[in-house]
């Protein structure tokens, strides 16, 4: 909320729907918010399992994201590309994370005494048609 805040935005906490962290939970999720008498015109998951989920629900209510309401998940997982519609994702490559942790675990093995570290990723955003825009 506080980077919304920051950047000029006033969130509307109603549409800030806790959940569980599976297909169930973003299928709930996105229930709910469709049910409310002010919906939003775009959401934004935890991550692509929750939006996955939510997909569903939009499916079964005859929406379409991308079309209806955008939809946005985060992992980048790759099945998130095998969905319909094809789910836009912020990637936060897992495995460069595990390449990086390793290295400065091994940094710290040989110099346990040396200051803390640290190491800043930036996530990729890969943009597909849920979000109502797709990029060349």
């Amino acid at each position: 909320m506080e980077c919304l805040e920051k950047n000029g935005i006033t969130p509307n906490p109603d549409w800030m729907i806790e959940t569980a962290i599976s297909l169930a939970g973003g299928k709930d999720g996105m229930s709910r918010l469709l049910d409310m008498d002010r919906r939003p015109t775009g959401v934004v998951c935890y991550n692509d399992l929750i939006a996955t989920g939510a997909l569903s629900e939009l499916g079964n209510r005859g929406l379409k994201a991308g079309e209806d309401i955008a939809l946005i998940g985060s992992d980048g997982v790759a099945s998130s590309a095998y969905c319909n519609p094809p789910l836009t994702t912020v990637a936060l490559e897992p495995e460069r994370i595990g390449e990086v942790t390793s290295e400065m675990l091994m940094k710290r093995l040989k110099n346990p005494d040396a200051p803390a570290m640290k190491f800043l990723l930036k996530p990729k955003l890969i943009v597909r048609k849920s979000c109502g825009l797709t990029r060349n």
